[in-house]
């Protein structure tokens, strides 16, 4: 069975306020994505939710308990299970890899981005590697809102007491943890922004800024246009390098952080369309 309690001081504080009843329905939309992902990974997985118990605290944070099951495993022959086992193993490397893959030039950046926001800001992020280092690097700041579409940088900043964390209802890209859809731009079109800081696959003169996720687009276009600024944050694979969907051309509004090790002619002719560049 499933279940969801939400702590009465906090439902006492919803009554007859109308804008908090409003919250109230995003945290839980925020609550439901969470859960269908976690979900997908355990049937993708072989393991099935036996009971999961979700609470919503009195400051509105999420947290939850589950016991599952596997179900593969319980069927399965010796042989089977073992080439399972090594499967397993094979993705596990894979996804560290991943991980670590220029992981230095995306700390960097992510730290670099976390010294332009002040305390009291608002922001838009998105889904990436960078972002989720970036949602690390904030931990240290005071009063910050964030929205955003992505589960790892929710779950990272989620129980940090001085950010409040708003995630974004919708579908979800259980591949990449994130969100997106109809839902989930409604919503995000609620909100204004100081910032938008945007992970993203490619910047180049000829194409502008560009994502390989098409799904995720109409999110990042809405974050771009309802934030004051919009700052890019890219290692230097991702100069000169064209993805599948536009978000913006290049020009004087957008600013970009990326590593010394970027091509400086390609940053140079992105420079001379507008595009203020910091290399770190």
């Amino acid at each position: 069975g499933k279940s969801l309690t939400v702590n009465p001081k906090l439902l006492e504080k919803m009554q007859n306020d109308p804008k908090k009843e409003k919250d109230m329905k995003d945290l839980i939309k925020g609550v439901e994505s969470a859960t269908k992902l976690m979900d997908g990974i355990y049937k993708a997985s072989g393991w099935s939710v036996v009971y999961r118990h979700s609470y919503i605290d009195e400051n509105g944070k999420y947290s939850a308990i589950a016991c599952v099951r596997n179900d593969f495993m319980l069927n399965m022959s010796d042989k089977l299970r073992e080439e399972r086992r090594e499967n397993s193993e094979k993705l596990i490397e894979k996804t560290k890899e991943k991980a670590a893959e220029k992981e230095k030039e995306k700390l960097l950046i992510a730290r670099e981005a976390a010294r332009h926001i002040k305390d009291g800001s608002t922001l838009f992020i998105n889904s990436g590697t960078t972002t989720r280092y970036l949602a690390a690097a904030l931990k240290a700041h005071k009063s910050l809102n964030i929205v955003t579409n992505s589960i790892a940088v929710a779950m990272e900043l989620g129980d940090v007491p001085a950010i409040h964390v708003i995630l974004l209802g919708g579908e979800i890209n259980t591949q990449y943890a994130y969100t997106f859809g109809e839902n989930a731009s409604e919503q995000l079109c609620r909100y204004q922004a100081d910032w938008a800081i945007l992970s993203v696959d490619g910047v180049s003169t000829q194409a502008g800024v560009t994502t390989f996720h098409a799904d995720e687009a109409a999110i990042n276009r809405i974050m771009m246009e309802r934030a004051k600024d919009t700052l890019i944050v890219a290692d230097y694979s991702k100069i000169g390098r064209v993805g599948f969907t536009q978000l913006h051309t290049i020009d004087s509004s957008l600013q970009l952080i990326t590593d010394d090790k970027c091509d400086r002619s390609k940053a140079a002719e992105l420079e001379a369309l507008g595009l203020r560049i910091i290399c770190v």
